[in-house]
């Protein structure tokens, strides 16, 4: 082999011919070389039975981290491995910070939200973990690839690097990642920092308009759009990205003439409500109903909406009077409760000027009804009930005690009375049948 040497120093121009001549010497020693080896068999390697639990037991291939190793205990190449990458003493902050982009950039372009135990993942997140980062994801088996991205990159913006372009960028990847996990107030905070670390950065524009949009702050993402744009004349701004932007701009267009068009709707229905509340109030004050609770002050009335289910959607209402054209009247939901049933009936519509026997002729057909009483299925006991021989009482506000109402009475002129009162909206009566034992329980009970 020293022969090879001399030759090409002391030639250092050769033919064709002397060339030749040395591969051939060269071949031929390197013949001679290897016939001169011992032939000894292969020992130390994994065999081919049991490579793959080798490969698996290895650090460098192996798919589960060793027993322990979440607990800091690490195997030797894997703290080698650490300390290359990670150790504040071996790296400077930039260098780290770099590291940690790098992870978080190969973290998030993962198209599986269960990240696979290759040796940048494991070194990214469960060595970080084990000696002592305190990070973002608490986990060392995270289950969103971005979650594990946006901690990569706090780590490295954690390294507080005097780059400004490196610490735009870990910002900026952050507010992808945050953006994806749609945590947009979060992108928007990073890519505002970003921005105060490269004024002119193209992408954090961009992305800041993205997440305005997302949250419904128009001006905010018009005012990136236009910041994008100005920037096109100091710097080559991709088209991609000024396309974009003018989407956004005509989108937030389009968005803000709809939330105009929304807001005199809303302003519209909120006059038009308030003014039926008013001409209410003044129609219930005028019938000279004592409503309880009453309004609290500033307010024009109580909450009507009536407490009974089946009467729900059937507040007080002014309506037109069926009985007088051209007028209007209170319309009020109503409840009937009869004591010897068991049971309440409610009338959804009652106008003010109707009265009680037109109610239970309308409600009995005219003529007289079996009534069930609820809770005695098993006797089936029904009771029969005239329409012309009811009673109706109210209970009086001043002593609590039962006062009967005349069937011909209107519910205007139940209403009216002083010691007649309404309730969360919905006035209440007791039907009985006169002279029945149910009518005289309901007077004792209450004398």
């Amino acid at each position: 082999m020293s022969g090879c040497s001399t030759s090409g120093s002391a030639n250092p121009t050769m033919s064709d011919k002397e060339r030749e001549r040395l591969m051939r010497k060269l071949e031929k020693e390197t013949d001679e070389f290897l016939a001169s080896r011992k032939q000894a068999k292969y020992q130390d390697g994994w065999k081919e039975q049991s490579w793959e639990k080798e490969m698996a037991d290895h650090p460098l291939f192996a798919q589960q981290l060793p027993d322990g190793a979440t607990r800091g205990n690490l195997p030797p190449l894997l703290e080698a491995l650490r300390q290359v990458k990670y150790d504040e003493a071996e790296n400077s902050p930039e260098e780290l910070a770099r590291n940690y982009k790098d992870d978080g950039n190969h973290l998030f372009k993962e198209k599986s939200y269960r990240l696979r135990s290759d040796l940048r993942i494991v070194t990214t997140l469960v060595v970080m973990h084990a000696y002592g980062r305190k990070l973002r994801v608490k986990t060392t088996r995270p289950t969103n690839f971005r979650r594990a991205a946006v901690a990569s990159y706090s780590e490295g913006i954690y390294q507080k690097t005097l780059n400004q372009e490196l610490n735009a960028q870990l910002h900026l990847n952050r507010a992808a990642a945050q953006y994806h996990l749609d945590n947009f107030n979060a992108a928007l905070d990073d890519c505002i920092l970003a921005l105060k670390f490269k004024p002119n950065y193209v992408k954090a524009m961009l992305r800041a308009a993205q997440c305005c949009w997302q949250l419904r702050k128009l001006h905010e993402c018009i005012k990136f759009c236009v910041q994008l744009e100005e920037a096109e004349g100091a710097q080559s701004v991709p088209s991609a990205a000024l396309k974009e932007a003018r989407e956004l701009v005509n989108r937030v267009e389009k968005e803000q003439k709809l939330q105009e068009r929304n807001r005199r709707k809303r302003e519209k229905e909120l006059r038009e409500r308030r003014q039926k509340n008013e001409e209410l109030a003044v129609a219930i004050e005028k019938a000279r109903v004592t409503l309880v609770p009453a309004a609290e002050e500033g307010e024009l009335l109580p909450n009507l909406t009536p407490r009974f289910p089946a009467l729900r959607d059937f507040a007080v209402s002014l309506e037109s009077d069926v009985n007088e054209p051209g007028q209007k009247c209170l319309v009020w939901p109503v409840a009937l409760v009869y004591p010897e049933l068991k049971e309440t009936d409610f009338v959804q519509k009652w106008s003010e000027g109707t009265t009680f026997s037109a109610i239970f002729d309308a409600m009995y057909q005219g003529r007289p009804a079996e009534r069930p009483v609820i809770g005695d299925e098993e006797n089936n006991t029904v009771i029969v009930y005239d329409p012309a021989k009811l009673q109706v009482w109210y209970k009086s506000s001043k002593n609590d005690k039962p006062v009967a109402v005349r069937d011909k009475s209107s519910l205007r002129q139940v209403l009216a009375r002083k010691d007649c009162i309404v309730e969360d909206g919905v006035p209440s009566f007791w039907v009985t049948r006169k002279g029945s034992e149910a009518e005289k329980d309901l007077l004792n009970r209450c004398c």
